[in-house]
């Protein structure tokens, strides 16, 4: 076993006190994408049957210092782990199946279905943890039908940002629920092939439809990505120097407009960063990606290139310190040095939380003297105006959300993969079209029956839906006392004290010393000697009965009042007490 899978199966699940579903009851239970965006995950029960959609991760936001990956809670899952038919997947995008090396561990006989290039993508990010030959994956395509247990699941095309995103919806004794998944309707966008609005009317009544939130407050249509397409032909045509480009790896369709406008161009592709790297590759492998044969360039070779020939796809639109960009943009970048002449463009827009990290970059890139295209600079459709759209969202707007309320016409609507506003507005639209919603966050356990042919639902309780945080080498270790000493560490630093006192007596014979950083300046010393007699005063002799750390715990209590008082900060303290 790899070592990556041993702290992956590391992780121990929480107990769950919920009994199994009533008799002829669905169970629906989000255990993440609701009132967040990211680590997206469904599971559908019924009876004995459970099914998962979707197993995604979130990426850490600003507070969780130290973090790498944030996962959904599988205590309930796992509570039912006999029962679990299957993995369901809607697409390849790391909030939707990134997650998946580490429930595997836990559920090694289950089968997971997605399209061809969802399991590439997931095939490849498992070879990191040795489960490539392990899981078992299998591949469908829109308008499959698989049974699951006693229920059934079909999968329907529809347009995302990536290619073969597929909704999902499920037969069940109580009614069909629909999931979208991510989509919105583009009839320019991957071939020209359109959500199947057809297919979607085929599947008849619509119990529950489960749908995609993320642009609910956003009026009209979502741009088409054919915009995307002339800018990219004529914002390349313009530029005289090196373009660098930065997209999410897993943005297939947006690679081939790449490809095609550097083509049309005659400039050279590098494409730069592990996870670009292998996107590409897979993407190429499976045919989702066009690449003339002789147009790509390694690193190595981009000096010996005319700088007007060249294009450098790279990693870090998110802001990611250690991506590409980021290292270009600080200048610690091994191979690319950036130089007046060339154009950066961001391709893409801040997942929330990481707006900072993105606009830190961003000004970073200017410092060095090159042109930068991005969101805020490129709102006009015509290129001649402006840079141009550079990006446009894989999510549908409110016409769109409306538009599939109209052909699915369900019973409820459950808003899911959103942030709180987000599946609030998504539900008012609903009710403006004269249809029921139901508003679930994550944890929420909704179970459904019914009675005289209505659809009737209550939630019955929750399950745990904390963050689950991998950091480095451990898995759900991260809690929020550990979160909370690194802001306080981050904010007003640590101070450490040492102290020995003779064995017997318990009279202080060292000391106190003293040890800080992030705390105080290098003149605070007498900061620190107002501490010290803090620390006579509260250290008096003490009987062994009554033990160090009842000690230690009431001298960093005087300490913390004392520094508040003083320097209206309190770090975070150790407290050493050597007895000698």
């Amino acid at each position: 076993m790899s070592d990556a899978l041993q702290f992956a199966a590391g992780w121990k699940p929480a107990a769950v006190e919920m009994a199994a579903p009533v008799p002829g009851r669905l169970r629906l239970v989000p255990l993440g994408g609701l009132g967040e965006v990211g680590k997206n995950m469904l599971v559908v029960h019924y009876g004995d049957d459970v099914v998962v959609i979707d197993c995604g991760v979130m990426f850490p936001l600003a507070w969780m210092y130290g973090v790498d990956l944030v996962l959904p809670n599988f205590s309930y899952v796992l509570q039912h782990k006999s029962q679990v038919r299957a993995i369901l997947l809607t697409h390849g995008h790391e909030d939707h199946i990134g997650a998946i090396p580490y429930l595997w561990p836990h559920l090694p006989d289950v089968p997971v279905y997605g399209t061809r290039l969802t399991l590439g993508l997931l095939q490849n990010r498992c070879v990191e943890f040795g489960l490539s030959d392990l899981i078992s994956c299998r591949e469908v395509k829109a308008g499959d039908v698989v049974a699951v247990g006693q229920l059934e699941a079909e999968f329907v095309h529809v347009v995302h940002s990536i290619s073969d995103a597929v909704a999902i919806a499920v037969r069940t004794p109580v009614g069909l629920l629909l999931h979208t998944g991510d989509f919105k309707f583009d009839a320019t966008s991957q071939g020209g092939r359109d959500t199947d609005v057809d297919h979607l009317a085929r599947l008849g009544k619509v119990a529950v439809l489960l749908s995609d939130s993320t642009y609910a407050e956003r009026p009209g249509q979502s741009t088409s990505e054919e915009v995307v397409a002339r800018t990219f032909q004529k914002l390349f045509g313009r530029c005289t120097g090196r373009i660098i480009i930065t997209t999410f790896a897993s943005s297939v369709p947006r690679l081939q407009q790449i490809v095609d406008a550097a083509v049309q161009n005659n400039r050279w592709l590098c494409f730069h960063g592990r996870s670009m790297e292998s996107s590409v590759a897979v993407a190429t492998r499976l045919g989702y990606l066009n690449i003339p044969p002789g147009r790509m360039l390694t690193i190595e070779q981009l000096e010996a290139v005319p700088d007007k020939e060249v294009i450098i796809v790279a990693t870090g639109s998110q802001g990611e310190p250690l991506s590409a960009i980021a290292l270009m943009a600080t200048r610690r970048h091994r191979w690319i040095t950036l130089r007046p002449g060339d154009t950066v463009i961001f391709s893409a827009t801040p997942i929330p939380g990481n707006e900072a990290l993105v606009n830190q970059v961003i000004n970073q890139l200017y410092r060095c003297g090159v042109e930068v295209v991005y969101d805020m600079r490129a709102k006009s459709e015509d290129v001649s105006h402006g840079p141009g759209r550079v990006h446009v969202s894989g999510h549908a707007s409110r016409d769109e959300l409306a538009r599939m309320l109209q052909v699915t016409r369900p019973e409820l609507l459950v808003p899911v993969h959103g942030e709180y506003r987000m599946l609030l507005h998504h539900g008012r639209l609903a009710e403006e079209l004269g249809i029921k919603w139901r508003l679930l966050e994550d944890g929420q356990v909704l179970e459904l029956e019914r009675d005289a042919g209505e659809l009737k639902g209550e939630v019955v309780g929750t399950v745990p839906c904390d963050h689950v945080m991998v950091d480095g080498a451990s898995v759900g270790d991260i809690v929020s006392g550990i979160l909370r000493d690194r802001t306080a560490l981050s904010e007003d630093g640590v101070c450490a004290l040492g102290v020995a006192v003779q064995r017997d007596t318990k009279a202080i014979v060292s000391g106190p010393q003293w040890w800080t950083r992030g705390f105080l300046r290098a003149d605070g010393q007498d900061v620190l000697a107002g501490a010290g007699k803090v620390v006579r005063e509260n250290l008096p002799p003490w009987r062994d009965e009554a033990g160090l750390d009842a000690v230690r715990a009431n001298l960093k209590g005087a300490l913390g009042k004392y520094f508040i008082e003083r320097v209206g900060r309190r770090p975070v303290l150790i407290v050493v007490i050597l007895e000698v």
